[in-house]
């Protein structure tokens, strides 16, 4: 009976317990948050993208080639070829001679022999005579011209020569010729030679130009081994002279007898000729 009393009780103490609506709930405490350690993350592989399989053969080694021996120019490559340069003043060899070149004009040279090539008179007689007649003209232009080779002698240009009066004396110089080969003027002497202006202004009782070209105009015979006079082909003073240039280089405008019966004077030949 005692046991059924105390059973009663503790019914009702829950009960009471339980209708009460003011009392404050019991409050549960959470439980501290657990960290948390976060495992470093492992890199992954990167995709391998599988290169394309190759269709072609691997290349195969090869000897290097060697080069070929050029072949030789052809005759019109050689002809093609410049000619190495020629200027006035230099000396080229033409024939059995050397020449001193005095002009150029296209694809010629106006050449007069380096030295003395020998002694000889302008005209067989002492008389009147002009280039036009004269034996020198005529031995320069068939004697002296056939010393020269087939192959030279087309390389030969004929000239049309003028023949001016003396500019001092008035002589009458001739008719204008054509010719292959032929002596200096005073004019072309004086313009190839060097030109003081002497020659255009006679000085009083003077019969030669006497300038700072003197140098420039003497030359030798090799035969004399000294400085030797040369021919022109103007008249000097009087019909029967011819213009000169004396051993020491001045120019005698009045000029030499053209014939003589001793040696001569000397010859220098003039001709153009293509190079």
């Amino acid at each position: 009976m005692r046991k059924f009393f105390v059973f009663c009780l503790l019914i009702g103490s829950l009960a009471a317990c339980g209708g009460n609506e003011n009392s404050t709930p019991t409050t549960q405490t959470e439980p501290p948050a657990q960290e948390i350690v976060l495992e470093p993350e492992v890199p992954t592989e990167p995709d391998v993208i599988p290169e394309p399989e190759s269709t072609t053969e691997p290349e195969t080694a090869t000897e290097p080639e060697v080069p070929a021996e050029p072949e030789p120019p052809t005759e019109a490559e050689t002809a093609a070829e410049p000619e190495p340069s020629i200027a006035v003043g230099d000396t080229i060899p033409f024939g059995n001679y050397q020449w001193l070149v005095l002009d150029l004009e296209e694809d010629y040279a106006l050449v007069i022999s380096e030295r003395i090539i020998t002694l000889r008179y302008f005209h067989y007689e002492i008389t009147d005579v002009t280039w036009e007649m004269s034996d020198m003209r005529h031995y320069l232009n068939s004697e002296f011209f056939d010393r020269f080779s087939d192959e030279e002698q087309m390389r030969i240009r004929e000239t049309s020569i003028i023949n001016s009066d003396n500019p001092w004396y008035g002589t009458y110089g001739g008719n204008d010729t054509v010719d292959k080969i032929f002596l200096l003027s005073l004019d072309e002497v004086v313009q190839y030679f060097g030109d003081s202006g002497a020659l255009q202004n006679q000085p009083e009782s003077i019969w030669w130009v006497y300038d700072r070209f003197n140098r420039a105009r003497r030359t030798n015979f090799e035969e004399l081994d000294d400085w030797t006079w040369w021919w022109l082909r103007s008249p000097g003073e009087y019909g029967h002279q011819i213009a000169s240039i004396y051993p020491s280089g001045y120019i005698l405008v009045s000029g030499g007898f053209a014939g003589a019966d001793w040696y001569g004077g000397g010859i220098r030949p003039a001709m153009w000729v293509e190079l």
